[in-house]
């Protein structure tokens, strides 16, 4: 990296989003294979999913069995709901693991290849299980569990609340106007071609990449901002 960790700590919000930018085009080839192998599954079955439940609930609509709660549509779209959660958070979980563990690599110029950041999940799924997003950081490169985590990263944004704040509406809102879009565009709008269903594809997912890196990027200017180092040493016990 051209920045030293400590710089970081002076990124505001425009700042981290220059930085995040510029990691993914310095490091194209990691960023493309996570790209692929992981958040293109996970973004087909984010919009997936919006057209599946439509068709089901619409057939459940009209065969007027909205009061039969074990009529054969209800359970498959109970069977569907549950195989979508499934899997998207083992996606989701895949995901985050991965671009935490390779912006890690790549700030204490550590060698990051994508079968290396990969094999990190199988060693902390299970904490990754009871933790919410802000806390992964601290699950894939300290070892902590749920609620030490979370007490972890509640405490190291402090004095940077506003810009999590921030991070964290602008990327909600995006994603909502995307699959929103998609949903009235896509599930209602018949006379769309193919070229609009897939700009819309490539946006979700390049917003799923762009917030993940993002927010990594974020835990690091927190950890500059507390003046705290990377410990190349916690990397190296994942191998």
């Amino acid at each position: 990296m051209d920045r030293e960790p400590e710089e970081l700590q002076f990124l505001g919000l425009f700042g981290i989003y220059k930085e995040s930018l510029k990691i993914i085009f310095s490091w194209p080839k990691i960023f493309t294979k996570i790209t692929l192998s992981l958040i293109l599954p996970l973004t087909f079955i984010l919009l997936a999913h919006i057209q599946l439940c439509d068709l089901l609930f619409s057939k459940i609509i009209k065969n007027q069995l909205l009061l039969d709660p074990i009529s054969s549509e209800w359970i498959s779209l109970l069977l569907f709901e549950a195989s979508y959660l499934v899997f998207l958070i083992i996606f989701s979980l895949l995901c985050t693991s991965t671009v935490v563990y390779s912006i890690a690599s790549i700030y204490t110029t550590k060698e990051v290849t994508f079968k290396k950041a990969i094999t990190v999940f199988p060693k902390v799924r299970k904490s990754l299980m009871a933790t919410f997003l802000w806390g992964l950081s601290f699950i894939v490169l300290h070892n902590f569990k749920g609620t030490q985590a979370m007490n972890k990263s509640k405490a190291l944004i402090e004095g940077k609340e506003r810009v999590a704040y921030a991070i964290s509406l602008k990327l909600i809102v995006a994603d909502i106007l995307i699959q929103y879009g998609f949903d009235m565009m896509v599930v209602y709008g018949e006379k769309l071609g193919l070229g609009s269903r897939i700009v819309r594809f490539l946006l979700l997912m390049l917003l799923i990449l762009f917030g993940l890196v993002v927010q990594s990027v974020f835990y690091f200017v927190c950890k500059s901002y507390h003046n705290e180092r990377i410990d190349k040493s916690l990397l190296a016990d994942h191998f």
